[in-house]
């Protein structure tokens, strides 16, 4: 977000350069008798100042002036069905109307801006498939050749298998995008390219979902400063390249409390953080871990036996499970996956937890919390780690252009409107309802929403988990077992997932190929 944020800070820095000017002609023994002297501004004239500026007319990317798409329909299909939340197609589509729900209007408001930019009309099919169903659904649609989708935006866990099948438009054959700004994800997008030539799934800040199923850290900050000092040194720790896996088991070992008195920790106590076999998949692959690298020809090479690995789980295992200050609300009977979620942060409103391990959309079942709350993202291995990554679920929502799409160029043209459209707007007023800061205003939480929204990222092994014999469940079997011992349960999996990989590469070869 760094290079963009030059332009969204327009408003914010004129509005300090005049309070500024302010505090100099205040401080007139701190002025030489060769110096101005400069006269206070009107708050009012600040404040008129800063609304001057409207971030929806602030153009980020490099489409021509007056590109005139004379009206033409673009035909998106959605998912609205996400395995971590519910409502997913909102967050590109937006409500019918103005409805009053900050982050709502901001999307409705973006795409209309974007319609009379180009000249262009959103139609809309929503369909409500499970991450199953996906491929087999899309499959029979494309591969009969119809011609009803321009883009499709669906669970990635589904799209990837459509890639692998020649479904997919390759976007690199378009030289619209430019996927160097900063309203791209390009790790991510690169991070499950199979080859270094071709390019088929999108992901960028128009795809408010991939936010909304990143992976990050909550935690409580009344809590916080009870029990510790200032919760912004958390903010700290992490601005310092410092919040690690260590670091936070700090906090797990030392921090629970038994409120019934009975000598052992159980649902309705206070503990330091929740932790589930789900959520090892963003533990682990958040880590900093290099799980692929790619060979000369630019395909991916699996580094699955990578030492490093095992001391991740080490960590965690250390840290997290040994401890037993963490609680796992998938043990407690009876629950529904909606229900698990939404118990779990019931008990980080209601100070049962100081952290709370969950995806980003957890803030619409936090709105209502008494305390405040802050976010970080997911820690690192350790310090050597360059920077932090916070995978996302997936089931993410990502777009793909199906090959049966007769203007491909025009929808990646609209796709650079749109993401390079959210950047300013949808995706700051997204983060600033989750945070409950505006941006503007805190340097501390302007910081953390950039932090956040560049760690987001995918991991190779993850996003192709189904593909290549399920490589995630590695980590959730250690967990149940509350075992570090990753090459020992790894290389039971390890000719299976080799074969499995071959068996994915040789398909997608074929396909390159024409076969």
């Amino acid at each position: 977000m760094k290079q963009a944020m030059k332009t969204r800070n327009t408003a914010a820095l004129l509005a300090l350069l005049l309070l500024g000017a302010s505090c100099i002609a205040s401080c007139g023994n701190a002025q030489s008798e060769n110096q101005p002297v400069v006269t206070e501004v009107d708050s009012a004239t600040v404040t008129e100042a800063v609304e001057e500026v409207d971030p929806y007319a602030t153009i980020l990317d490099a489409i021509p002036e007056g590109t005139d798409y004379a009206g033409k329909q673009i035909r998106m299909r959605i998912n609205t069905f996400d395995q971590t939340q519910y409502d997913s197609e909102l967050f590109m589509k937006g409500p019918d109307e103005a409805d009053g729900d900050v982050v709502h209007d901001a999307i409705l408001e973006r795409n209309q801006r974007v319609e009379e930019r180009l000249n262009v009309e959103f139609t809309y099919e929503i369909v409500d498939l499970t991450w199953d169903n996906v491929y087999p659904d899309l499959n029979k649609i494309i591969m009969a050749g119809d011609d009803v989708y321009d883009l499709i935006v669906d669970q990635q866990y589904g799209m990837l298998k459509i890639l692998t099948a020649n479904m997919l438009y390759n976007i690199y054959n378009c030289d619209v995008n430019d996927f160097s700004q900063s309203y791209w994800w390009d790790e991510y997008m690169t991070e499950i390219q199979i080859s270094n030539d071709a390019r088929y799934i999108f992901a960028g800040d128009y795809f408010l979902d991939i936010v909304e199923v990143a992976s990050a850290i909550f935690f409580n900050k009344a809590m916080y400063q009870s029990h510790y000092e200032d919760p912004n040194e958390l903010y700290q720790l992490a601005f310092d390249g410092k919040w690690t896996i260590d670091e936070l088991g700090k906090y797990v070992k030392e921090f629970s409390k038994d409120i019934d008195g009975n000598g052992k920790l159980e649902d309705g106590d206070v503990f330091a953080m929740n932790l589930s076999r789900n959520y090892m998949d963003c533990q682990v692959f958040s880590s900093g871990v290099t799980f692929m690298t790619r060979g000369a020809d630019g395909y991916p090479v699996l580094n699955l036996e990578d030492p490093l690995i095992t001391t991740v789980m080490e960590k965690i295992v250390t840290n997290y499970i040994e401890p037993e200050k963490t609680f796992n609300f998938g043990t407690v009977s009876g629950v529904t996956e909606a229900e698990y979620y939404q118990n779990q942060r019931k008990a980080f409103a209601d100070q049962k937890l100081l952290f709370l391990n969950d995806y980003i959309a957890a803030v619409k079942d936090l709105r209502n919390m008494k305390d405040d709350y802050g976010i970080l993202p997911i820690p690192k291995m350790d310090e050597s780690v360059d920077k932090y990554r916070s995978v996302s679920h997936d089931t993410a929502l990502v777009g793909g252009i199906p090959t049966t799409c007769p203007e491909p160029e025009k929808i990646c043209t609209v796709l650079e409107a749109l993401c390079s459209m959210s950047h300013n707007t949808t995706m700051i007023t997204y983060f600033e309802s989750a945070m409950k800061v505006k941006y503007a205003r805190d340097e501390s939480s302007s910081k953390m929403i950039d932090l956040l929204h560049d760690s987001i990222t995918m991991s190779f092994p993850y996003a192709y988990a189904s593909q290549i014999n399920n490589y995630h469940e590695n980590f959730r079997t250690l967990f149940d077992s509350g075992k570090a011992n990753y090459s020992t349960t790894y290389a039971k999996k390890k000719k299976a997932t080799d074969k499995a990989f071959e068996k994915m590469i040789t398909a997608y070869n074929e396909m390159q190929n024409g076969g």
